[in-house]
């Protein structure tokens, strides 16, 4: 197959051709012929670019934060807007980080915590859904060539 290189055991590579009559030539490269080492061999191709097989989960998720305020409600109201603030301005953050994609949020009024007798506990939920994308790649897939010489050197074993 002209056009590839054959790489022997000590890593050295000879270019592959062929003669006007369709016979395969192996040339002489940076090392000389005499020098191949035939103990292994390997066919590589010219090609550069690699294709890799990817993998990708996306997950649907709900996020909930709670906000509590003490001694008065405006306290509690600053601590929600601190918080939005800060998921919106950090949104590219989160989606760059972690994947997660922020859905619209949507907020309870605020409440008395009653779980807390005797002191002024105010509490607000923030819920919202988001997104969240994982991917990761796996092994180098075979190019063409790589993939044809296997199937042809499968054949010649069975």
């Amino acid at each position: 197959m002209p056009g590839l290189t054959l790489r022997d055991a000590g890593g050295r590579e000879y270019p592959i051709s062929s003669d006007c009559d369709g016979n395969i030539l192996i040339l002489q490269g940076a090392s000389p012929l005499t020098a191949i080492d035939i103990s292994k061999l390997e066919v590589i191709s010219p090609v550069i670019e690699a294709r890799f097989s990817r993998g990708a989960m996306i997950y649907d998720e709900s996020v909930s934060i709670v906000i509590h305020g003490h001694s008065s409600r405006n306290e509690g109201l600053w601590l929600y807007y601190i918080v939005m603030w800060t998921l919106l301005k950090f949104r590219p953050l989160l989606i760059g980080t972690f994947g997660m994609d922020l859905g619209v949020p949507s907020a309870s009024d605020f409440s008395k915590d009653e779980s807390y007798q005797g002191e002024q506990i105010w509490r607000r939920y923030i819920n919202m859904s988001c997104t969240s994308v994982w991917t990761w790649e796996q092994a180098r897939q075979q190019d063409l060539i790589g993939l044809l010489l296997g199937i042809k050197h499968d054949r010649v074993d069975k």
